[in-house]
């Protein structure tokens, strides 16, 4: 099951990058930068809160290329497997980590179940105990490519990318054609500050899975570090192009032209991520962001509003929604946003 990489691409964000929708801590992740700014800076503005740099991560082991595990050596364990399969397909991730533990209970070296228990782990945000699943799962089988990438891409949510590199080697010298392994090392390589590298093993997974869309998007990130956002937009393109549904694509895209100082361009971008994901309360500040660089202020703070509206306890889109009013020549209302944001622990550096 490990197409929990899906979920943690999206969410796992190089400098503040993206790794999986819908699981996910990415916005404080994101929103934690280095560089508080006392005067609105457009391109911060619009990046900075982005979903942050770490590699857009994931894989969906749904269309990968390694095959879904899932020949257990115990009928019973077979169904328990296959009951746990569907509650995590419904998203019941504690009742489907029960029902991999009696998997396990009938056949302890299954490792479908010590895989899919850490996959399902990994969607509850318990990433330690997800690791020990896999490392459970290639000490028994150590020639398991899927186990040693989805230690990997737990590895990376941890931030232990060293170690994350160890694992998709690992992977890479059993099979060498697993795209996924070549995505996770990139990510792991990206945010380790290696991004010529993690762009050629990006360029591995997509020379053997061409339409990888996710790592056509990990490619734009890395060489988005690089200061390359030209090139970077051109490999969100190609992302889009193959899955046009995938709203953190467009939203990457929205980054780099608005990095670019194309903010008219950015808001369209933005505009499409919103469409698909409007719940996404970076998506609004992103294009609030795009709307301040315009001097479109009022639709900028309908934006920051929205942002508010989903995330009311963000403390530096409180302070950009100040910036905005402040623009407006709204003073007592400003004051009032910026005092928000110091309730909220923002702080002028």
């Amino acid at each position: 099951m490990g197409w929990v990489q899906e979920r943690i691409a999206k969410s796992v964000p190089v400098k503040g990058l993206v790794i999986s929708r819908g699981y996910d801590t990415r916005f404080e992740s994101a929103l934690k930068i280095t560089d508080r700014i006392s005067h609105i800076n457009v391109e911060e503005l619009g990046f900075s809160v982005a979903p942050s740099e770490k590699a857009q991560s994931v894989v969906d082991f749904k269309d990968s290329d390694e095959p879904r595990m899932r020949i257990p050596k115990s009928r019973e364990a077979s169904k328990w497997l296959k009951k746990g399969d569907d509650l995590y397909d419904q998203g019941k991730f504690d009742e489907a980590i029960s029902c991999y533990d009696n998997a396990i209970g009938k056949d302890p070296k299954n490792k479908l179940a010590w895989v899919n228990k850490g996959a399902a782990l990994l969607e509850l945000m318990k990433s330690d105990e997800a690791i020990s699943c896999f490392d459970k799962a290639t000490e028994l089988y150590p020639k398991s490519a899927e186990a040693w990438n989805e230690k990997g891409y737990a590895l990376n949510r941890l931030d232990r990318f060293d170690e994350a590199i160890i694992a998709f080697n690992n992977a890479i010298d059993i099979n060498p054609r697993s795209a996924d392994a070549w995505n996770g090392k990139g990510i792991a390589l990206d945010n380790s500050g290696k991004h010529d590298e993690a762009i050629q093993a990006y360029d591995r997974a997509i020379a053997i899975r061409p339409k990888f869309a996710i790592a056509w998007n990990n490619k734009g990130w890395a060489l988005s570090g690089l200061g390359k956002k030209e090139e970077a937009i051109q490999a969100y393109n190609k992302a889009i192009s193959i899955n046009s549904k995938d709203p953190s694509s467009w939203n990457c895209k929205g980054n780099a032209l608005a990095d670019l100082g194309k903010h008219d361009e950015a808001v369209k971008a933005y505009g499409r991520a919103i469409e698909l994901d409007p719940k996404d309360a970076i998506l609004w500040n992103n294009k609030g962001a795009a709307f301040y660089g315009l001097s479109r202020y009022e639709e900028a703070l309908e934006a920051f509003n929205k942002a508010i509206e989903i995330d009311p306890q963000e403390a530096l889109i409180w302070h950009f929604k100040g910036e905005t009013l402040k623009a407006l020549n709204r003073t007592e209302e400003s004051d009032s946003a910026f005092a928000k944001a110091k309730e909220l622990g923002y702080r002028e550096e």
